[in-house]
């Protein structure tokens, strides 16, 4: 199956469902977990939402094949990113895949979130020995807030 980190809408989610999949989404806000499940219903769509903090997925109770992180870890604390990678590892089977999506410090707008350099998202996703990094590319984040999108990293990782 197929996890959706932090998607809040659950956009990605729902594609999955649509492509045939029967994926979970997950994040800690209730109200997004809410109207993400009632768009899956309406689209008669089989995606399961779950809320959950980042740093607890362990608590799913479930592996999955594939992990999908669209916007997530850049607003994760700093201080909490190793329990996050961790979390991550713990919901994923060995073998299984990560993709993750974050702003990059190559994003020069002023503002918010935090940007992440390479080397910093490399060592926090690799340093617990949970994941191999298979690449690091420049990407962007769709964002109204940022004409032609936000620049952006975007890392694939597999699980040890």
């Amino acid at each position: 199956g197929r996890l959706e980190v932090g998607g809040g809408s659950g956009a990605p989610t729902l594609l999955f469902a649509k492509r045939g999949h029967r994926p979970c989404g997950v994040d800690p806000s209730r109200s997004a977990i809410e109207r993400a499940t009632r768009q899956a219903r309406a689209l008669g769509l089989p995606a399961t939402f779950v809320v959950e903090e980042l740093t607890q997925l362990a608590r799913l109770g479930r592996r999955f094949d594939a992990l999908l992180d669209v916007g997530s870890y850049h607003r994760v604390e700093m201080a909490a990113r190793a329990d996050y990678a961790r979390a991550l590892a713990s919901v994923v089977r060995p073998g299984g895949r990560l993709h993750l999506l974050c702003f990059g410090e190559h994003e020069r707008s002023p503002g918010r979130p935090r940007r992440i350099t390479r080397d910093e998202l490399g060592i926090v996703i690799a340093g617990g020995g949970y994941f191999t990094i298979d690449s690091i590319a420049a990407s962007t984040i769709e964002d109204r807030s940022y004409p032609g999108g936000a620049h952006a990293w975007l890392l694939a990782a597999t699980r040890r």
